[in-house]
């Protein structure tokens, strides 16, 4: 069934994406080339996600009198799913048509993750690794909203190249309907709703991919990220729900690095969160002179690796499993590092200091090494002229006070 949902949402999305297209040109909901950031030279229809969210639910619908699992005899969990992805289609088609402030963006992303925490949606209590469980209470709601918004942003960030989002997102999601199949505790619904969003979006990614025909728009990168991040929410239910979260996380390693160096870059630089602007990783690579195409293979590789890593998961303790993610985090960290180095040996400038990286390595020398050292040599000085004026003064008092002859 699985298979057969993953077939059904690439036809559709294959047949139903050219309607689309022709509906957005007709509409004339339409990217133009400004140059900056843009790098396609004519205009091209944006708001793609239309075909790849009416592909998914299409392909659900189709198959649901065959499918029994939990998510869908409780319609009120898949009404819940329905509308939260048609509040940031709805508001995706407008920013792609005319535009967004990014404050209401967020607040329809926040808005779609309240609604699926109202429909049953919900991290609830996490099941510490350690052993024992933690439950979250009133913070079930900020969290599972913060979960929702942080990966229709992270997939949306990284949407800067022709079937760059589009496929990142199709190996995330293969990877966790793969992850869904392995372990009987896991939910049933997950690898059903993976492989229908996979095969909804690699019908799309036929005509996304470079040169893009179509674009997904705001309307498709924040569906991507709403999709994924409620099936991660569905496989939490049943499962240890710090793994379960941290799967999504590892296989979508590269949009959620990528953004977190955003937010880290824009607010040392002060230039504000939301401001755009053209130091993504994507956006890197090509001013090092890798092309297009090549750029997007790079980010195809690093995401099945991260797939793989992320399949590790199940087959080790769940122990052990922090522990890779923590060595994941700082190889990819140092992978990062490593790309400054080499943009400034290219560029034939000095590597900056400033770099986001680097910051929080120099406050820890500073505060965590450096300044304990001082204090101790100080500190190891005063002792020793302390011990020297004693040594002095019983010298003296052995010697007895000097007499004149």
């Amino acid at each position: 069934m699985n298979l057969l949902a993953f077939f059904v949402a690439l036809v559709l999305s294959f047949l139903l994406t050219p309607l689309v297209f022709v509906a957005l040109e007709k509409a004339k909901i339409l990217d133009h080339p400004s140059g900056g950031r843009k790098i396609h030279r004519r205009p091209i229809p944006v708001g793609g996600g239309v075909a790849i969210y009416l592909a998914f639910f299409g392909a659900i619908v189709l198959l649901a009198p065959w499918q029994e699992t939990a998510l869908l005899e409780v319609d009120t969990q898949m009404l819940g799913l329905v509308l939260a992805a048609t509040c940031l289609v709805v508001a995706g088609l407008w920013d792609d048509a005319r535009g967004m402030k990014p404050r209401r963006k967020l607040l329809a992303q926040a808005t779609a993750g309240w609604l699926l925490f109202t429909f049953g949606f919900r991290i609830g209590v996490v099941t510490n690794p350690l052993g024992g469980q933690i439950i979250l209470g009133w913070w079930d709601l900020p969290l599972t909203v913060l979960w929702v918004v942080s990966l229709c942003n992270a997939i949306n960030l990284i949407d800067g190249l022709d079937g760059l989002a589009c496929g990142v997102a199709v190996i995330a999601a293969t990877t966790l309907g793969l992850i869904g199949i392995y372990p009987a505790d896991y939910s049933r619904d997950a690898p059903f709703l993976c492989f229908a969003l996979a095969g909804a979006a690699l019908g799309f990614l036929r005509f996304n991919y470079h040169p893009a025909k179509v674009f997904l728009g705001d309307t498709g990168s924040m569906l991507l990220g709403l999709l994924l991040s409620a099936i991660a929410l569905t496989s939490a239910r049943k499962s240890s729900t710090a793994i379960a979260l941290l799967m999504p996380l590892v296989s979508l390693g590269v949009p959620v690095i990528d953004t977190l160096l955003a937010i880290l870059r824009r607010a040392i630089s002060g230039s504000g969160i939301f401001t755009a602007d053209g130091k993504h990783l994507h956006h890197r690579l090509l001013k090092l002179g890798i092309s297009h195409e090549d750029v997007v293979k790079v980010f195809y590789f690093i995401s099945v690796w991260l797939g793989l890593v992320a399949f590790m998961f199940v087959l080790i303790p769940n122990q052990f499993a922090i522990i890779v993610f923590g060595v994941l985090g700082m190889g990819l960290l140092f992978a990062i590092k490593s790309l400054s180095f080499l943009e400034a040996v290219v560029h034939g400038r000095p590597h900056p200091r400033s770099v986001p990286l680097s910051a929080p390595l120099r406050w820890f020398s500073r505060r965590v090494l450096e300044r304990p050292a001082a204090l101790l040599e100080r500190w190891s000085r005063r002792v020793l002229k302390c011990e020297e004026r004693g040594a002095t003064r019983e010298g003296k008092k052995r010697r007895g006070p000097i007499r004149s002859g």
